[in-house]
């Protein structure tokens, strides 16, 4: 598995992948609270899948930190502000 780096989230969303609905799909969770999937990437390439259609998604924690629990939330396209650096408010929130 690959560790997803520097990815800035629309959305972060409070709830906890552990604890969402298991669907028949081990990768897709269901949210109770905002009643959407949520999917479960752990490469890049299922990052910008995500991304282009507009999922909600569950991170897991790089190995140095797994003892975390996933991030989740909906990730911003690169698209959305071209060139733009981390903010500086989020880099917190990005388990390197």
């Amino acid at each position: 598995m690959t560790d997803i780096r520097n990815c800035v989230f629309d959305f972060k969303c409070k709830a906890d992948w552990n604890e969402m609905k298991r669907t028949s799909d081990e990768v897709v969770r269901h949210c109770v609270q905002c009643q959407k999937d949520v999917y479960f990437i752990s490469t890049p390439e299922e990052l910008t899948e995500a991304i282009n259609l507009n999922r909600c998604v569950a991170i897991a924690p790089p190995e140095s930190l797994k003892n975390q629990r996933p991030t989740t939330g909906v990730p911003r396209s690169r698209q959305d502000n071209p060139g733009d650096s981390i903010p500086e408010k989020f880099i917190d929130d990005i388990p390197f």
